[in-house]
């Protein structure tokens, strides 16, 4: 009969994906770690199936995805926040908080850094397989270099989202209505004046442009 594996301390090789943290990606990154403990201890109760390839595989997508949600928080806040500074318009506004593709690549820009994660996963083999304990450490050395490496992404969106929040900042209304109304007001003006002078046909003004014509 084989040996159940010996479950390693997976801590210390999470590194600092241990530390603490709040706001941002701390809930999420501490979601991850919690998962992976609790599978843990699951294993060592008898379950390994926890702590197998797609196991891991699920905990890194929900870590994605819940990060992703985060950044997308961030980057709709951070357009509102320059929509209202601007005083755009509600229609405008309506039109700012990111689509479901925007969204969509957000998760997809984050989940490519995993991309050494999910290899080392294919070399996990089954728990019953000579050196599966290291192998496991491992596995879980490079996820927190994957999960580093995504908190390094999630910057670069926070910064391409904070350019296209200035650039919404930066918006004015637009003058051509007042220039509009301005020149029609003016041309207006100038046609009662040329009517009343009796500079051109005065239309429903002929009883006043007679009027003035009669005065002394």
């Amino acid at each position: 009969m084989t040996a159940a594996p010996a479950i390693p301390e997976l801590g210390p090789a999470l590194g600092r994906l241990t530390g603490p943290g709040t706001g941002g990606l701390a809930a999420a990154r501490l979601g991850l770690v919690t998962s992976l403990f609790e599978a843990a201890a699951a294993a060592r109760a008898g379950d390994v199936t926890v702590l197998g390839p797609a196991a891991w595989r699920a905990r890194w997508e929900a870590g994605v995805g819940a990060a992703a949600k985060v950044v997308a928080a961030e980057a709709e806040a951070a357009l509102a926040a320059a929509a209202a500074e601007a005083r755009m318009p509600a229609r405008l506004r309506n039109a700012l908080p990111l689509s479901e593709t925007e969204q969509r690549g957000i998760a997809a820009r984050l989940g490519s850094e995993g991309a050494q994660f999910l290899r080392a996963l294919e070399g996990l083999g089954p728990a019953d397989a000579p050196g599966w304990e290291e192998r496991i450490l491992g596995v879980t050395r490079t996820l927190e270099a994957a999960w580093l490496s995504l908190e390094s992404a999630a910057e670069e969106e926070r910064q391409r989202w904070a350019a296209e929040a200035a650039r919404v900042r930066q918006w004015r209304r637009p003058r051509w209505p007042a220039l509009l109304l301005v020149a029609g007001l003016l041309g207006a003006a100038a046609w009662v004046g040329l009517a009343l002078g009796g500079w051109v046909p005065a239309g429903p003004l002929a009883p006043l442009r007679d009027w003035l014509l009669a005065l002394p």
